[in-house]
């Protein structure tokens, strides 16, 4: 007998609930099923916090004929309120409303209630008749609760779940700024059994490090607890749900109690209240200080040790037996000669043999199946061997079942193989045959595959290049929600490749990936941000994408975000978060932030000056080939900073960088050879030099070049030429080229005689401090060279000169002050 509680207007009202809130709802209706079957004391107070919700009024009006309820009659009518609730549970998950992250969570939830009911419920079955109807209310709770068992498992949708898990961590699908949040939704895909693992939680936990959702940096119990108030309310039903499992940690029932303090209320009492007067109350509860604090490390210690405590396997849930139809199948059921296992079915029953640590009979079972020709257990085989689950790796055998299954149309088996093809893994490398395989998988829709496809067409492996099937594929793929393929789809868009350019859509596309954590398409949504392409210019949005890839371990986002915090962009400046950025980076290897770095540690910036750390990096950046950092190792052996002087070695590494075009080495190279360091002087050389600097626009170059052409070094003389290259640097704010040009304007050199303009381009390079041009003016005022005589602006000038060291302004001074 089965009795329905839910009326349909309690259906369409959970129709009618916003996608957003399902979670929270889901988990006020799980802490009031745990608290009436626990009866603990503060029930009264759950309900007290649950009285306003729609669901709890619309339950108490359909069983009470009222809508509130006392604690008496919650815990009076507990076992109608758990039905009630389970039916409900159920109903949101066959209209598709509740959140895939949620179902581990949940189900490990429902397995704790599903343990107390049946406690409790023991001694009544050997009742009879005066409690057949709460029995039957009771079994249509213990068969809703059992359904989220089997939901739990399901879960589970490969043997290879746990290095999924591995792999999505390390692709930055937990790089949501709430730390809270990607550590429950890491914890709610683990079981029993990888859990009990220790090698496994050591890779786990090392991983998560590394991805930056555990750190060691500390957080102020109060600014937890403000993050907690700020989050949305997509996220609090799965964080609630996870902390809920083991609240025996004390974070985790803090961070719970603050939830329930502030996201069980209604919107109008959420608005209505301060948010600080509710957090310090929840702090008070605690007996907690302000600035009490801890790290995020110290919190995944605390819930890593409870979860391990909270974990319930279906081997300890105890059953009740009413009717011989409710018996869970066991797998030697499932083998009947009449079984006719599904691919989930079978993928679930490998997995349970998994997690049972059966792995004989199940590595056994697998055989069985392939051997027999089926192609998901031929796929699942290979799975086996190729991750090396119960078995010894072995790449040929996975390569030799994925074969099969793939030559029977199995789309996960054929990209699978599609990708030993292209890695030469287990076989000879050949991408004609990796392309074949992707096509086939990619034609029947497996996204992975079409993105592959699109790939391969759009480099020309193992076909030619077509940048319209590319883009195609891409997009087919982008179009199911894959990330890999929304950030290249908006590659395609931002370069026009196989379409018309189009930054509106490639920011379109870049953000779609990157609000699924995908840290390259974070990173190029920060530069979309920061440039204005697509999107209007926003530096505080590009600082917060920007930062969210750099938490993924992105090194080009990292040393983004440095400069971010170094020039105050979208934040305010703090070069020791700069420092401690740039680092990260450079220490994965990246060459433009080892660069960087030396030059935090020859200024000081954010650490200690350390001109032999900042020699240290600069070369690993130079041995990289980096330019930039080429030039400056040279000008480091030529200066002697954390490094002997070695003018032959800077000759060297000055003139790799020139060689690769950069202007700067360009300009310094063509310095050493005018002046015969690390070389013999040569000023057609050195004019060469200066020249290609020059045409890049570089200013000290065209400075260079226009005194070479007024001396005729290395090029007849020109007084024209040396005037417009002493004007095009001047113009870009050389100082030294503007006291030059002065100069020409005061003779008629190269133009014609023009003693204002001298004196402005004069003033112009006074202000710079350029000592040249202080003296140079100081003589003008004195004599009346194209401005009104004065002698107080003549020595106030020269003086400068003076005391910069110029001899000719000393000398000055002594003849005429």
């Amino acid at each position: 007998m089965e009795t329905e509680i839910l009326t349909g207007e309690d259906i369409r009202f959970l129709a009618q609930q916003p996608d957003a809130e399902v979670g929270i709802m889901l988990g006020q209706m799980t802490t009031l099923m745990q608290n009436i079957n626990d009866l603990q004391q503060d029930t009264d107070d759950k309900v007290a916090k649950l009285e306003s919700q729609g669901w709890f009024k619309r339950m108490t009006n359909t069983l009470f004929g009222r809508n509130k309820a006392t604690k008496q009659e919650i815990q009076k009518n507990n076992d109608k309120v758990v039905t009630y609730i389970s039916q409900s549970v159920a109903q949101l998950y066959q209209m598709n409303m509740i959140n895939e992250r949620i179902i581990c969570s949940l189900g490990n939830r429902m397995n704790e209630v599903y343990m107390q009911v049946t406690n409790m419920y023991q001694e009544q079955l050997n009742m009879k008749s005066q409690i057949s109807q709460i029995m039957a209310v009771q079994q249509q709770t213990l068969e809703t609760m059992g359904a989220f068992v089997s939901k739990l498992n399901e879960k589970i949708e490969s043997v290879d779940n746990f290095h999924m898990l591995i792999s999505e961590i390390q692709n930055g699908m937990y790089s949501d700024s709430s730390r809270l949040y990607n550590m429950c939704s890491i914890l709610s895909q683990l079981d029993k059994r990888q859990m009990d693992d220790s090698r496994k939680m050591n890779l786990l936990r090392d991983t998560m490090e590394r991805a930056g959702v555990i750190t060691q940096e500390e957080f102020t119990v109060q600014k937890c607890l403000q993050e907690i108030v700020a989050l949305p309310t997509e996220k609090i039903g799965l964080i609630y749900m996870e902390l809920c499992n083991f609240r025996q940690s004390f974070p985790a029932n803090l961070f719970a109690d603050m939830i329930e303090s502030y996201h069980f209320l209604s919107k109008m009492e959420r608005m209505s209240k301060k948010k600080e007067l509710i957090i310090q109350r929840v702090m008070d509860a605690y007996e907690l200080d302000a600035d009490a604090s801890f790290s995020v490390a110290d919190i995944a210690d605390s819930f890593f040790e409870n979860k391990q405590g909270c974990l319930v396997t279906l081997d300890n849930v105890p059953k009740i037996e009413m009717h011989d139809d409710n018996a869970v199948p066991q797998p030697s059921d499932l083998l009947a000669d009449d079984a006719k296992l599904t691919e989930d079915e079978f993928i679930e029953l490998i997995n349970n043999l998994l997690d049972e640590e059966k792995t004989t009979e199940a590595l056994e079972i697998a055989k069985k199946y392939a051997d027999e020709g089926i192609a998901f257990a031929q796929f699942v085989l290979g799975n086996l061997y190729g991750y090396g689950i119960g078995i010894k790796e072995d790449e040929k055998e996975a390569l030799f079942w994925w074969q099969k299954a793939a030559d029977q149309g199995h789309a996960k088996a054929q990209f699978n193989l599609a990708s030993y093809f292209e890695n030469g893994t287990g076989c000879d490398q050949n991408y004609s045959l990796a392309f074949s395989w992707y096509k086939k998988a990619a034609e029947q829709g497996f996204d992975r595959a079409q993105n592959s496809l699109g790939v391969y067409y759009n480099n020309g492996w193992g076909v030619e290049i077509d940048e319209n099937k590319a883009f195609e594929w891409i997009k087919k793929a982008a179009e199911q929600g894959y990330a890999q393929a929304q950030h290249n789809l908006a590659g395609f868009y931002e370069n026009g490749d196989g379409c018309e350019q189009n930054y509106s859509l490639a920011f379109s596309w870049y953000k779609k990936a990157a609000e699924q954590g995908h840290a390259e398409a974070q990173n190029a949504l920060g530069i979309y941000y920061k440039k204005g392409l697509g999107v209007d210019a926003d530096e505080n949005k590009a600082f917060e994408w920007i930062k969210k890839a750099a938490e993924q371990g992105r090194a080009e986002a990292q040393n983004s975000l440095a400069v971010y915090y170094y020039n105050g962009c979208g934040v305010e400046i703090d070069k020791n978060k700069a420092f401690e950025w740039i680092k990260k980076a450079a220490e994965q290897g990246y060459a433009s932030a080892q660069h960087d770095l030396a030059g935090f540690y020859e200024k000081g910036d954010g650490c200690e000056q350390n001109y032999s750390l900042a020699f240290s990096w600069c070369q690993k950046a130079a041995e990289q080939g980096y330019a930039e950092a080429q030039n400056s190792l040279g000008l480091y052996y030529h200066a002697g900073w954390g490094v002997e002087i070695d003018e032959n070695k800077a000759f060297e590494w000055i003139k790799k960088a020139a060689e690769q075009g950069y202007d700067s080495g360009q300009s310094n190279l063509g310095f050493f050879y005018e002046n015969g360091i690390g070389c013999e002087q040569n000023y057609s050389l050195a004019f060469s030099w200066y020249k290609k600097a020059a045409e890049q626009g570089f200013d000290r170059a065209q400075n260079a070049l226009g005194l070479f052409y007024k001396e005729g070094h290395g090029v007849d003389k020109d007084l024209n030429k040396a005037f417009k290259f002493f004007k095009k640097a001047a113009e870009q704010g050389n100082a030294a080229a503007q006291c030059n040009l002065g100069v020409c304007y005061a003779f008629g050199e190269g133009t014609r005689k023009n003693s204002s303009e001298a004196i402005k381009w004069y003033m112009k390079a006074a202000e710079q401090e350029c000592v040249d041009a202080l003296y140079v003016l100081g003589v003008c005022f004195y004599n009346g060279d194209g401005v009104a005589k004065s002698k107080a602006d003549a020595k106030y000038y020269i003086q400068k000169a003076a005391d910069a060291g110029d001899s000719d302004a000393i000398r000055f001074m002594n003849d005429y002050f």
